[in-house]
């Protein structure tokens, strides 16, 4: 859903610019919705992606302050992570 300025952002910001662009529909199978009851957020996430060791994805938070908070928590528990 991100115009071509975003994008162009986007890959500055994670990939250095290196990276090939495929942009197509909504329908996408491959990608999946669920809804959890938080209780604590970090140690959810944590758990969530030691469980999805190796594989890459995109975590929403409502602030850039807790982005930020989110991505060091992964980082100090050994997850490489960004905030954006």
């Amino acid at each position: 859903t991100a115009d071509e300025a975003t994008r162009t952002d986007i890959a500055g910001q994670l990939f250095a610019g290196r990276v090939e662009t495929l942009v197509l529909g909504f329908d996408r199978p491959n990608i999946k919705l669920g809804v959890e009851a938080k209780q604590d957020s970090k140690r959810q996430l944590l758990g969530f992606v030691q469980r999805h060791a190796g594989r890459s994805g995109i975590v929403y938070c409502l602030s850039r302050k807790k982005t930020e908070e989110m991505a060091a928590f992964l980082e100090k528990n050994g997850v490489r992570a960004l905030a954006y």
